[in-house]
């Protein structure tokens, strides 16, 4: 399960976006050889928990790289601490994660990351806004 936590200063530079490219499709090759191990019925038991479509699976499992690296970064970016979300509330992690790893507008996100993009402009893409902006106002209303 990827963390919450922001990455590195420098981790949307080419290189470590390269790097976590190519480590993203090693974690994709493993999570689909990982996927094809489970038993059928456990997978969809699992699935139905999660409220994902079996149809569904295959993309997510492509489309689920870069948001190790983005997710945190976005995070960090609209004030929000990975970490204490996780802590605190895992099932909006884990939603936040598979919200993320459906999207389509990765490439859009990150390159709106790196280029040091406003929040407000940031979240009018972002598959997440919703549940982002409602912790952004829990996070104000505990302060």
């Amino acid at each position: 399960m990827a963390a919450l936590t922001p990455p590195p200063t420098d981790a949307l530079s080419f290189w470590n976006i390269l790097g976590a490219r190519l480590s993203a499709w090693r974690q994709r090759q493993t999570l689909r050889a990982e996927l094809n191990a489970v038993d059928r019925d456990d997978l969809r038991a699992i699935l139905h928990d999660l409220n994902i479509e079996e149809s569904a699976l295959p993309a997510m499992v492509d489309r689920s790289g870069r948001s190790r690296v983005l997710l945190p970064a976005m995070l960090e970016r609209v004030g929000l601490d990975g970490a204490s979300i996780e802590n605190t509330l895992p099932a909006v992690a884990n939603d936040l994660r598979r919200v993320c790893a459906g999207c389509t507008v990765k490439g859009r996100c990150g390159r709106a990351l790196a280029a040091g993009h406003s929040t407000v402009r940031c979240m009018a893409f972002c598959p997440n806004a919703h549940t982002l902006d409602a912790l952004r106002r829990q996070q104000r209303m505990a302060a």
